[in-house]
């Protein structure tokens, strides 16, 4: 009896750690194709650190839904905004091998003009299918305060459960 309470214990410490650290997402539509396809169903994990080229979830200010995109700008990065491109410049304190370019919306262009380095807790997201992809490029940077999860696992289909890179 005593060792049953104890692992019915165990087992509800277990599950209430998974609700607080841990959230599902079925992802809808095509904008992380190959990565990630419509109908797929990921863990996020809530609590983390922010790195370049992880996947995260978070909450979009300009439609009431979850998205998940590729983050490819940090705080700090130092970029270049002309015409309507933003173009990110490596240096010696990011991981960028090359400058990256990206062509913005008119009304992000002219929201980004003037920047010289990404703000604290700001970050440019891109879709790895980009030609579908509604992103920072379109609807402009993501703050930290609206990041829900980082995805780590692919749970479904089971036939392709696993991690995502």
């Amino acid at each position: 009896m005593k060792k049953t309470v104890m692992l019915w214990g165990l087992l509800g410490c277990l599950v209430l750690g998974m609700v607080y650290q841990f959230d599902y997402h079925p992802v809808k539509g095509r904008s992380m194709s190959p990565t990630i396809e419509s109908g797929e169903g990921v863990l996020l994990k809530k609590h983390f650190n922010v790195t370049r080229y992880d996947l995260v979830a978070f909450r979009s200010r300009s439609e009431d839904k979850l998205l998940v995109k590729r983050v490819i700008g940090m705080p700090g990065d130092r970029v270049i905004v002309s015409d309507h491109q933003l173009m990110f410049i490596p240096d010696n304190g990011t991981n960028l091998g090359t400058t990256l370019t990206f062509e913005l919306k008119e009304e992000v262009a002219q929201r980004l003009k003037g920047l010289t380095t990404l703000p604290e807790a700001h970050y440019f997201v891109v879709g790895d299918n980009q030609a579908l992809s509604n992103d920072s490029r379109h609807f402009g940077l993501v703050e930290a305060d609206q990041l829900t999860g980082q995805v780590v696992l692919r749970l479904a289909p089971l036939k392709k459960a696993g991690l995502v890179h």
